[in-house]
């Protein structure tokens, strides 16, 4: 099937408007596009080096498909699970989303704050069990420019603060 042109032009209010949502777009969409590590080395090196850009650096890092997730952070031993052979940008959402629930657990004091954290995460975002917890990751995700979210996207206002908390390693 051909198709074809409307044989009218956009007006300049048009084109302005069309200019202007452009605009918005390109900064909305231009930190999930901004400075990453560069992908040098092993594909270990290249976790490590998003693990540090996420600000989790002293979170010990393992390479495994043994847990059957793409990602998982181990609460009790503070160290993130990384599934092999995902791609670039999968690997970026999912070592932020694990890197976010080791500033979850570094914010409520370690394992200790375990349980406050956990009731906290669940206020906020509804759920129980990990809902919380995982919601929360997922927002802080979001903020970050990050899709593909698997827990949630709805991130309104009291979320987004939420997300920033943690982001900061701060209770919420």
């Amino acid at each position: 099937m051909r198709s074809t042109l409307p044989k009218e032009s956009l007006s300049h209010a048009q084109n302005r408007a069309v200019i202007l949502v452009l605009a918005i777009l390109a900064a909305v969409l231009a930190p999930a596009f901004s400075a990453r590590p560069a992908h040098a080395g092993s594909y270990y090196q290249y976790v490590r080096s998003l693990v540090t850009y996420y600000g989790c650096s002293s979170t010990p890092v393992a390479i495994t498909s043994a847990y059957g997730h793409q990602g998982t952070f181990d609460f009790a031993r503070n160290r993130i699970y990384i599934a092999p052979g995902l791609s670039s940008y999968r690997l970026r959402y999912v070592t932020a989303h694990e890197c976010a629930h080791a500033k979850q657990l570094r914010a409520y004091g370690g394992v200790a704050g375990y349980w406050t954290m956990q009731r906290r995460m669940n206020q906020i975002y509804g759920g129980t069990g990990t809902t919380g917890l995982e919601r929360n990751a997922d927002c802080v995700t979001r903020v970050l420019g990050l899709t593909g979210q698997r827990y949630t996207t709805y991130c309104p206002s009291s979320r987004r603060t939420a997300a920033v908390n943690t982001m900061y390693v701060r209770r919420s």
